[in-house]
C-alpha cells in the first residue's frame, strides 16, 4: 500500500512537470554571431576654389599706396622727385600653356606718374613723365598654410620721359631715371610681397571650416539622427589659371558617420599641416557610414509591441520583452512571452536595401518557436505581419529620412549661398544610394554614397 501511494505521488509529480513543459517554450536561442566588421570608407572631397581676376586686382591695388616716393634731393642729383600711381594696375594670372599643372604667376603693369623739379638759379624747372613697370609675382602655399610671395621686375617702358630744359639747354637725367627705376622696383616688390603675405592667409579661412567639420550636425529631431564628418586631413592644390583669375582645389579626407540618437561629444580639432592635393576634380563622391544600432531599433520595437496580448483557440500570451541582435548576415528578433505560451520566440530575417524605393526591408524570414503550441498561428502571424511591419517601418523610415536629410543638408550648403562677404559656394548633390549594408556587432551598418559637384568662387578677398 505504501509503495502504491508513492507511485501515485511520483506519477502526479511527473504529470505536473509534463503539463508545465507543455505550457512552456524551451526554444533554443539562435546563436549570436558576427562575420562582418563595421567599416568606414574614407572619402576625399575636392572643392574647387576660384579667385576671380577682379578680386586679385582689388587686393593688389589696395596693398600698393598711391604715393610711392617724395624726395627733394634724389640721391644728390639736386633734383626734387615725386612718384605716384597713375591709375589701377592691369593684372592677370597666367601659367605655362605647355604645362597646365605647373603653378602659374601674377603678371601686371604698374602705371606711374613721375614729376621732376630742379632749381636753375633764376627759376625752377619742372617736367612730368609716365612710366609702366612690369612685374611678375610667383605664389606658393606652404605646409604651414602661409602664402609665399616672390615679386620680380620684368621690365619697363616709358610712355613719356621727363625732360628738363632751360631755354635751349637740356639737363641730362638719364642716370637719374635708371636709379629711380631701381629704387621704385625695390619699394614696389617689397610692398606687394608684404601685402600679400600679411593679408592673404588661407589658414585663417580653412581653420574655422576644419573646426566646424569636427562637430556633429543634427539631421533630424524625430527620429533623432546626426552626421559627423570625422576629418582626417586637409590640403590645397597648386595654383592654376582660370579666366585670368586663380584656381586651386581644397582637398578634404573625411570618414563621415551617420548615427541615431544623441550625437557623441566631439572636440574640434586643430588645423593640421597643408597636405596638398595631387589630382584635383570638380566632381565628388562621398561615402557616409550609417549605423542603426541594435539598442535604438530594440527600443522602437519594444515601444510598439511590449504589453501586446495575442490569443488563439482561447489561449493567451503577453509580450514582456524584446531582444535584438545579429547572426551572420541576418537580424534576430526575440520576444519573451508569458501566459499560456511562456518563453521566447525568434524571428531571423535578412535586411535588404531596395534601391527603387530607397528603403531597407526584411526579407527571407524564418521563425523559431514551439510548433506544437496552440498559439503558433498567432505568434507566426504577429512575427510575419506586425513585427515585420514595425521593423521595416523603423528601418525604412530611418534610412529614407537620413538619405533625404543629408541630401537636403548638402544641397542647402551648396545652393550658391554666400558663406562670407564675396565668397559663394555653388554645387549640387545629384545622386544618393546605399552601396552596402551589413549586420555587424554594433547594429545594421550601411554605406551611403553621394555624388555631385562643388565649387567656391571668391569675388572679394577678405582682408585682415
Amino acid at each position: 500500500m505504501k509503495n502504491s501511494t508513492s507511485f501515485i505521488a511520483l506519477l502526479g509529480c511527473l504529470l505536473l512537470v509534463l503539463a508545465q513543459a507543455c505550457m512552456r517554450n524551451d526554444v533554443v536561442r539562435p546563436v549570436e554571431r558576427y562575420t562582418h566588421m563595421p567599416t568606414t570608407t574614407p572619402s576625399t572631397l575636392h572643392i574647387p576654389i576660384v579667385i576671380e581676376r577682379s578680386a586679385l586686382v582689388g587686393l593688389v591695388n589696395q596693398q600698393m599706396p598711391l604715393e610711392l616716393l617724395e624726395d627733394d634731393d634724389f640721391q644728390g642729383y639736386g633734383v626734387g622727385l615725386s612718384v605716384k600711381r597713375a591709375g589701377d594696375l592691369e593684372m592677370a594670372f597666367r601659367q605655362n600653356p605647355e604645362n597646365v599643372n605647373e603653378a602659374g604667376a601674377l603678371f601686371y603693369e604698374v602705371p606711374l606718374e613721375i614729376n621732376v623739379a630742379k632749381n636753375a638759379l633764376i627759376t625752377t624747372v619742372k617736367a612730368r613723365g609716365n612710366l609702366n613697370l612690369k612685374f611678375t609675382t610667383s605664389l606658393s602655399i606652404g605646409a604651414d598654410w602661409k602664402v609665399k610671395s616672390a615679386t620680380t621686375l620684368d621690365g619697363h617702358n616709358w610712355i613719356k620721359k621727363p625732360e628738363l630744359s632751360v631755354g635751349p639747354v637740356n639737363i641730362p637725367i638719364d642716370g637719374l631715371t635708371s636709379k629711380l627705376i631701381q629704387r621704385i622696383k625695390g619699394q614696389i616688390t617689397s610692398e606687394i610681397d608684404a601685402g600679400i603675405e600679411q593679408n592673404v592667409e588661407p589658414g585663417s579661412v580653412v581653420a574655422p571650416l576644419y573646426k566646424e567639420l569636427g562637430l556633429p550636425k543634427i539631421i533630424s529631431e524625430d527620429p533623432a539622427s546626426y552626421l559627423l564628418a570625422n576629418p582626417e586631413s586637409i590640403g590645397l592644390g597648386p595654383l592654376v589659371e582660370e579666366d585670368g583669375g586663380i584656381a586651386t582645389t581644397l582637398g578634404l579626407a573625411i570618414r563621415p558617420k551617420l548615427g541615431l540618437g544623441t550625437p557623441p561629444v566631439a572636440y574640434p580639432q586643430a588645423l593640421p599641416k597643408n597636405s596638398g592635393v595631387s589630382a584635383p576634380s570638380q566632381e565628388f563622391e562621398l561615402s557616409i557610414h550609417s549605423l542603426l544600432g541594435f539598442e535604438d531599433m530594440r527600443q522602437v520595437l519594444a515601444k510598439a509591441v511590449v504589453d501586446t496580448t495575442i490569443s488563439q483557440a482561447g489561449k493567451e500570451a503577453t509580450i514582456e520583452e524584446v531582444e535584438l541582435y545579429g547572426q551572420d548576415d541576418r537580424l534576430v528578433i526575440g520576444l519573451r512571452m508569458t501566459g499560456d505560451y511562456t518563453g521566447w520566440a525568434y524571428l531571423r530575417a535578412q535586411p535588404i536595401f531596395d534601391a527603387d524605393s530607397e528603403r531597407m526591408e526584411l526579407q527571407n524570414i524564418d521563425i523559431t518557436l514551439d510548433t506544437k503550441n496552440l498559439l503558433y498561428k498567432s505568434i507566426g502571424y504577429l512575427f510575419r505581419n506586425r513585427i515585420k511591419k514595425e521593423i521595416n517601418k523603423q528601418m525604412g523610415d530611418q534610412v529614407s529620412t537620413q538619405l533625404k536629410g543629408i541630401q537636403d543638408e548638402i544641397n542647402n550648403q551648396l545652393s550658391g549661398k554666400e558663406v562670407s562677404p564675396g565668397i559663394h559656394v555653388e554645387g549640387q548633390a545629384r545622386s544618393v544610394r546605399i552601396t552596402e549594408s551589413l549586420v555587424t556587432s554594433e547594429g545594421l551598418s550601411a554605406e551611403i554614397q553621394f555624388a555631385g559637384n562643388l565649387k567656391v568662387r571668391v569675388s572679394q578677398i577678405p582682408m585682415e
